[in-house]
């Protein structure tokens, strides 16, 4: 099977990835592609062979994002705008990326490299349909309701390229649609017409609230 992994955002923890997720994408067939932003301390030729992607950008932080509409809801987020824009925009590039790439996928992940996978279960074992949306495991009733969990988001190629528009489609979204900015309800929004067709992934229960799934924060493991 072959799988496109999506990088957006910092680069944060990058060299762990691996080793979190050598089980679970076991006897699957992985390519890289990526947009991060730069930090001073990245070791750039150290970051390329650890993945050996297939396309990569590297920019310089930007912090003159779109001037939001002044009918923002802002009170979904406890974040700052530019931390809130930050990894919406890397996504378009991501998306920029694979507008322009023509190789085949069975799935492509929208994913982040600090996040890991704390079970030895297996992609394969899931048996995933193509023209399914998946996402990592959190609890709470709003999940595929009105919310998407953000760790790690799988569908096909158009399904991806729908989230990684969310930026382009900010003012519709939220002057003309009235969602709040939220990294989670905007996903959700994004790819709403494939609600019936979305599942999380529960990789292991043993994990109180998100399913197996974590943050890799310097070298440290936490749920949220």
């Amino acid at each position: 099977m072959k799988i496109a992994i999506c990088f957006f955002g910092l680069p944060r923890d990058y060299s762990l990835w691996k080793s979190n997720f050598s089980e679970f994408y076991d006897g699957c067939d992985l390519s890289f592609y990526a947009h991060f932003w730069k930090q001073p301390s990245l070791n750039v030729e150290n970051l390329k062979s650890t993945f050996n992607f297939k396309n990569v950008l590297l920019e310089e932080q930007k912090t003159d994002f779109l001037e939001l509409p002044k009918e923002t809801d802002l009170t979904k987020t406890t974040k700052g705008i530019t931390s809130t824009l930050s990894p919406l925009y890397s996504m378009k590039r991501v998306g920029d990326i694979l507008v322009e790439d023509t190789e085949d996928y069975d799935f492509f992940i929208l994913t982040r490299t600090d996040v890991g996978c704390g079970s030895n279960t297996k992609f394969l074992e899931f048996g995933l349909k193509k023209d399914h949306f998946y996402n990592s495991y959190v609890r709470g009733n709003e999940w595929l309701v009105d919310h998407i969990c953000a760790k790690w988001m799988c569908g096909n190629k158009d399904k991806i390229l729908k989230l990684c528009g969310t930026y382009e489609n900010l003012e519709k979204y939220i002057v003309e649609d009235g969602i709040a900015l939220c990294h989670h309800r905007l996903f959700f929004h994004a790819l709403k017409e494939y609600k019936d067709s979305m599942a999380m992934l529960n990789v292991d229960p043993s994990y109180s609230l998100a399913g197996g799934w974590f943050f890799m924060r310097n070298g440290r493991i936490t749920e949220s």
